[in-house]
């Protein structure tokens, strides 16, 4: 098992598949390569963005391993995958692993993948759904755990992150992006002040005792 996943992968773009890709795509052959080359890293950043979710590393190991992926047909003929009559369920795997990885994110992505690429983004999807299921492919041949893809994904993390689009760090971490909770507002209520009782009534009253009292001594 070659270590170097992005080497690795980079050796299924034979210059048959560029072609090919082209062809079906209606792009050039160098606009074709470079969003290949580009949709790589950039899933391989997406799963480096996981690696403490051990939930979604345990789901995209299961996508990998699923024996509804023919993993030597994805590897051997990548531009059916671009084409009308690509399998079923390599399209399934390839769509679930995006939706794993960028969820309702994707539109956004594909734009930053169009503006370094030159491709239009119909192409851009169409590229990014043949890409994932070859990953996926390459982990279920290369007989990864969760634990050793993890492992070699933090170790190569630096050249992932040279190879991916200079804006895709911001943008995965712009989706990790959680709004904080609003704080919830404690109302005090103010005690209402005591009115104190009405004593002005006391000194005239004891006026008019002692009144009373000086006139019945006096009498």
């Amino acid at each position: 098992m070659d270590n170097d996943l992005l080497k690795s992968l980079n050796n299924y773009l034979t210059p048959d598949l560029i072609t090919q890709a082209s062809d079906t795509l209606g792009e050039t052959e160098a606009n074709v390569f470079k969003s290949i080359t580009n949709a790589i890293p950039t899933l391989l950043m997406g799963m480096l963005n996981k690696t403490n979710d051990s939930t979604t590393m345990d789901l995209i190991m299961s996508l990998a391993n699923s024996n509804d992926l023919d993993t030597s047909g994805v590897l051997l003929d990548l531009p059916r995958s671009l084409s009308s009559d690509r399998k079923k369920t390599t399209v399934e795997a390839g769509t679930t692993m995006l939706n794993l990885l960028f969820g309702n994110k994707q539109s956004s992505l594909f734009d930053i993948l169009v503006n370094v690429t030159g491709v239009k983004k119909t192409s851009v999807s169409r590229i990014m759904l043949m890409t994932a299921p070859m990953i996926l492919a390459y982990i279920r041949k290369s007989e990864y755990t969760t634990e050793t893809l993890k492992q070699a994904l933090l170790s190569q993390q630096d050249q992932i992150a040279k190879q991916a689009p200079s804006e895709l760090p911001a943008f995965l971490k712009q989706s990790q992006h959680v709004k904080p909770e609003k704080k919830t507002r404690v109302r005090t209520h103010k005690r209402k002040k005591t009115e104190a009782p009405n004593t002005k009534w006391i000194l005239p009253f004891l006026i008019f005792i002692a009144s009373l009292l000086i006139l019945y001594i006096m009498s």
